[in-house]
């Protein structure tokens, strides 16, 4: 999407290369803020908003001017994979717009196994967790839209369209022309020894993003559908078609008990404040 979006005269992209993680960091942010609130309300009550509202504005500005290429564009892009701090976006960045892009769960979690981000178990979990998180977003706020990867990829310059008329943008001053040399930015075709690499390649034959998990079993299907069913249908997806009989029941519930302790990991990842930033200068 960045690759796409970029080519319009009015957005540019910002001073990173790959994905900035500005919005799934706000974390830290917040707790710096609550605690300074927690001091400055127990002295002096009428100046908490400065530490509220008013801190946000200028971190969110400071961010702004960090990322910013400084040019005369009307957008300019921030982008993440992660939606686990997205909540926090319209306390920062309050007159700016959202776009989400959400991809069916089987070719997610098959990306990801392949660039060896994460087991099947855990793209599963991972991905319902992500399409939870998008739902409870757009279900309270109006300042997004959300894209299918799917559609974008098949009907490239309709979803474009939608996305320009959002952003109140002319798509008659896109270069359409451009369209099929666009480069693909951090498929997971992209090895070496092995080992995923993010950089552009060229967009080939070859290239079939919507087929990555042809050629799925019945099995993981059935773990597919149990775990991201619902939110898949919630979020314009069909139903994967398997025969849910009492074998698929059986099977799934023995699973989920015997990946409880991995789950209860995943939770405690999503609920604790990680300090990676903090042993990184250890």
């Amino acid at each position: 999407i960045k690759q796409l979006l970029k080519k319009h005269p009015e957005i540019d992209n910002n001073i990173l290369k790959r994905e900035d993680h500005f919005i799934s960091e706000l974390n830290f942010l917040e707790t710096y803020i609550k605690n300074m609130a927690y001091w400055w309300r127990k002295h002096d009550k009428k100046h908490e908003h400065l530490i509220t509202e008013n801190f946000r504005k200028h971190i969110a500005q400071g961010i702004i001017n960090s990322a910013s290429p400084q040019s005369n564009c009307k957008y300019f892009l921030l982008n993440t994979p992660y939606t686990n701090n997205i909540h926090f976006f319209p306390k920062y960045f309050t007159d700016h717009k959202l776009i989400f892009i959400v991809r069916n769960a089987k070719d997610t979690v098959e990306s990801g196994v392949r660039s060896k981000f994460w087991t099947y178990e855990e793209g599963f979990l991972r991905w319902n967790k992500g399409a939870e998180n998008i739902l409870k977003y757009t279900a309270k706020h109006k300042n997004c839209i959300v894209i299918k990867y799917e559609d974008l990829y098949s009907a490239t310059l309709n979803q474009l369209n939608e996305i320009f008329n959002y952003l109140e943008l002319k798509i008659t001053e896109y270069p359409v022309n451009e369209l099929e040399n666009i480069k693909i930015q951090g498929s997971s075709d992209v090895q070496n020894d092995g080992e995923w690499e993010y950089k552009n390649i060229e967009k080939t034959d070859a290239f079939s993003p919507l087929e990555r998990s042809a050629s799925w079993s019945f099995f993981r299907k059935w773990r597919c559908e149990w775990i991201c069913g619902k939110k898949s249908l919630s979020l314009g997806y069909e139903q994967i078609k398997i025969k849910k009989n009492i074998v698929y029941f059986f099977i799934n519930i023995f699973l989920d008990s015997l990946f409880w302790v991995f789950r209860c990991k995943l939770k405690v990842e999503n609920k604790v404040i990680k300090n990676r930033a903090l042993k990184s200068n250890l």
